[in-house]
């Protein structure tokens, strides 16, 4: 559960996550629920408000040298088990759902029933 930089790639960076983590010795599925992305500059605005020029300055310049493109609400449920060989790993992205943290119900009931 985390405000994620680019989302539309974080199925790709668990999955270099897990496989460093479990030393290529993991097979894994998962899904990852996002909330609607906000645009880099707009998220820029909102998080440096009430701060000075400086570190607004200083965090955009950040920001920007890491790539960030956007930020997103996202949730990941992972299942892990050892396994011999190599890692395998498959990851549902869901479609963006506005206000993810805020819709009790779509929380209860899709991302709740999909752990099964």
């Amino acid at each position: 559960v985390a405000e994620v930089p680019n989302a539309e790639s974080l199925a790709g960076r668990i999955k270099s996550w897990v496989a460093e983590a479990f030393n290529g010795k993991t097979s894994f599925s998962g899904q990852i629920f996002r909330g609607t992305a906000i645009a880099a500059e707009d998220y820029w605005r909102g998080a440096t408000q009430e701060r000075s020029s400086l570190e607004h300055r200083c965090y955009v310049t950040g920001l920007q040298r890491a790539g960030v493109r956007a930020m997103s609400e996202a949730l990941a449920i992972l299942r892990t088990e050892d396994v011999e060989g190599t890692c395998t790993g498959e990851l549902k992205t869901h479609p963006e759902h506005d206000k993810l943290w805020l819709d009790d119900a779509y929380l209860r009931k899709v991302v709740a029933t999909s752990v099964g």
